[in-house]
């Protein structure tokens, strides 16, 4: 059954803005839908949003926010995990028609998922849902970066490097943070630790 797979994560539910009166009559699968649809959503936004306006590290900007609204309307555990495999088949299918997705943007439409069902599950001993998804994405761009350095170096091109690096050290966890706080519309931050680490159990 799908609901083995993604069970309602309760304390997520009942931290997101519109309340868990939303979700009383949501199905397993309808909510699976939703939930590769928003993975799909990253994707599609990273295919069709070119400009890179020269800072590094922007993606996390079109792949945080998606997969946010995605728990927030379908709380599911492993709900990360069911948007980063639609965000897989759409890169398939994209890579099929002559259109792959760049590394940086393909490294963070597949980490941010699982990332965020990690911290989203134990956002308690995080000590606030904010914080859970800024770890999500500072982890999701720091692999976003080490990709892009590694890459780099192997095409031995110290000039771009040098000129590269000290820009992206600060771009790309300036973006994380910025795509992190653009989380805040989709969450109320008013449960209270005590409440959350009740309800993690």
């Amino acid at each position: 059954m799908v609901s083995s797979v993604i069970p309602l994560n309760e304390p997520l539910r009942s931290s997101v803005r519109w309340g868990s009166a939303l979700h009383t009559r949501s199905s397993e699968a309808r909510d699976l839908m939703l939930l590769l649809a928003f993975g799909a959503c990253t994707v599609a936004l990273s295919a069709l949003v070119k400009g890179n306006f020269g800072l590094p590290g922007h993606h996390i900007l079109l792949v945080m926010p998606p997969l946010a609204l995605g728990l927030a309307r379908a709380p599911r555990r492993n709900g990360g995990l069911v948007m980063s495999t639609g965000a897989l088949v759409s890169m398939t299918l994209l890579a099929a028609f002559g259109r792959p997705l760049g590394f940086g943007a393909t490294t963070s439409s597949l980490l941010a998922g699982p990332l965020l069902d990690l911290f989203c599950t134990r956002r308690a001993k995080l000590r606030s849902p904010f914080l859970a998804i800024l770890a999500a994405a500072l982890i999701t761009n720091s692999g976003a970066f080490l990709i892009r350095m590694l890459r780099k170096m192997s095409a031995v091109d110290s000039k771009a490097l040098n000129v590269w690096l000290p820009k992206a050290l600060v771009t790309y966890p300036g973006f994380a943070i910025i795509a992190a706080l653009s989380a805040l519309v989709l969450f109320r931050w008013e449960v209270s630790v005590e409440d959350e680490a009740g309800k993690c159990g």
